[in-house]
């Protein structure tokens, strides 16, 4: 999970232009920090809501009908 996470951060890094790249960047975030167990309230992985959030809210701003982006808010 952390492996696919960090793919998916170079991938979207490299591609910025690309939307999906964009979003399962964010959602691999999230997929983090569900892996390693951990429940709301810890500032580790505060961080790391905050940035899959701000991903998802990127897209949702630029494609409000996007079909995942409002989801990965929600979770974030």
């Amino acid at each position: 999970v952390i492996a696919y996470s960090d793919a998916m951060g170079r991938l979207a890094a490299q591609h910025p232009e690309v939307v999906e790249a964009q979003a399962f960047h964010s959602i691999s975030l999230l997929s983090t920090v569900i892996y390693l167990g951990d429940t709301w309230g810890t500032l580790s992985t505060f961080a790391v809501r905050m940035k899959a959030g701000a991903i998802a809210q990127e897209i949702f701003n630029a494609y409000p009908n996007h079909p995942g982006a409002a989801h990965y808010i929600l979770h974030a």
